[in-house]
């Protein structure tokens, strides 16, 4: 919508040449026109996720999420309380995010992320635990030690950025089967895309409990999903240019 409005919609009628370059097939869905210009580039995943550090699950088992408290936060902690975490005695969830580390260190966040945080606070019992994000580097080893990258997703999404990092390390995704989540997961391979909350709840308990069911999905993650660097992405770029 944004592209065929304003000054967008100027600047694409000024230059009638110019590419369109999408991130994936969800993004380029976002752009109703039929259109010779519109292109796909995936991004590359930056050199921490490639590193050759082999991956290795905590025990007690830990699942990472990265997702916008907004994009479904509030629905993965009910999950979370009610149909995972008491099947694990002992397991945790670290909520990498800087708006719910502000609320933790005691700052305003905004009045409809509060009610949001207050529910991940009250759920520090069940494991939940909120932290701030992480340079690449150790963000990296947090999805290398974790057996299970929680990811609600959204129809509207365009990439899903922090799921390529961490299936690019190695770690076990488990997401909704919806927007750009789904091009980053292997279904059963490297993952699961799941198509109700029952089975989300399912298979990130097979992620977290069965250490088969982790080691096999961690090692197609990490054999499967490291195959799309920048120094990949970059001549399709430079191929544009020229």
């Amino acid at each position: 919508g944004a592209l065929t409005q304003g000054a967008a919609a100027e600047a694409l009628a000024q230059h009638a040449d110019a590419s369109l370059i999408f991130m994936g097939e969800a993004h380029r869905a976002t752009w109703f026109e039929e259109d010779s210009r519109a292109l796909i580039i995936q991004p590359g995943v930056a050199p921490a996720y490639l590193a050759s550090d082999k991956p290795a699950g905590y025990w007690p088992p830990r699942a990472v999420v990265t997702t916008h408290p907004k994009l479904g936060m509030d629905w993965l902690l009910e999950l979370w309380c009610r149909r995972i975490e008491p099947l694990i005695k002992g397991a945790q969830m670290h909520i990498f995010s800087g708006t719910l580390a502000t609320a933790a260190s005691g700052k305003i966040i905004a009045d409809d992320i509060t009610p949001i945080y207050r529910r991940a606070e009250a759920a520090a019992d069940q494991g939940v635990i909120i932290r701030r994000p992480l340079p690449d580097a150790a963000m990296a080893e947090e999805y290398r030690h974790a057996r299970a990258h929680l990811y609600p997703g959204f129809e509207r999404e365009t990439y899903a950025a922090t799921l390529a990092e961490s299936q690019a390390a190695g770690c076990p995704g488990v997401t909704r089967r919806q927007g750009a989540a789904q091009e980053r997961v292997r279904d059963s391979r490297s993952g699961f895309l799941t198509p109700d909350d029952e089975a989300f709840a399912n298979c990130s308990i097979l992620c977290l409990k069965e250490d088969i069911v982790y080691r096999g999905r961690s090692k197609d993650a990490w054999d499967m999903q490291r195959d799309r660097s920048w120094d990949d992405a970059a001549p399709e770029f430079e191929a544009l240019a020229r």
